[in-house]
């Protein structure tokens, strides 16, 4: 059996200190990654798509409102959930990350363990969408991405794209379609793989 990856989590803060510390609280039980500022921010979220980010609110150039507001935007990063960690105690600021699309806000100076659990749910959740995500968008029969996955890749890479200027196409694949009369076959081997061993 494979070795499962850690999960990532994205740590975005201007404190170097405050990095260190919540990177040692997970250090061993999840991938690190961090950004000092938004724009840096942004730019790893898109292009290792963590499965949570660690977000405070006072950054240098773009806030943390800013940032919340593009990775929601953006089809590659907006299922990424984004917990606040900030030194703003104000219900106006929680309610604003809230609305947003954050899924939780904590305020500094941080509880270690309760930021370890918070962390955990929000890891476990993630997981658990991204396997009914997966459910949702393969064929069950054959195992092979179904329309709403095309779809779902197409808005991403059409994003990817869009970011770098460059230009997408699509190309038609040969091995299925220049052989239509192998469909059928194929098709009845899946169903008969299926039919004597079921999947539980």
């Amino acid at each position: 059996m494979p070795e499962r990856s850690l999960a990532k989590i994205l740590i975005v803060d201007d404190d170097p200190a405050t990095v260190e510390l919540i990177a040692n609280l997970f250090r061993g039980q999840y991938e690190i990654l961090f950004a000092l500022t938004g724009e840096k921010a942004l730019e790893i979220a898109a292009s290792t798509e963590p499965d949570l980010i660690l977000l405070d609110l006072m950054l240098p150039g773009i806030d943390g409102f800013a940032v919340c507001i593009q990775l929601k935007a953006d089809p590659l990063t907006e299922a990424i959930p984004v917990l606040f960690i900030t030194g703003r105690d104000d219900s106006a600021a929680e309610t604003r990350a809230l609305e947003l699309g954050a899924m939780d806000y904590i305020t500094k100076p941080i509880n270690p363990l309760v930021l370890q659990i918070r962390v955990r749910n929000q890891i476990a959740l993630k997981q658990a969408r991204d396997r009914l995500a997966r459910l949702a968008t393969t064929d069950g029969l054959t195992g092979i991405a179904n329309r709403r996955r095309f779809d779902e890749v197409l808005a991403q890479e059409h994003a990817r794209h869009a970011r770098s200027r460059a230009r997408l196409g699509l190309s038609r694949s040969t091995s299925i379609t220049s052989r239509p009369s192998t469909i059928p076959t194929a098709m009845c081997s899946a169903m008969t793989v299926s039919v004597r061993s079921p999947r539980c």
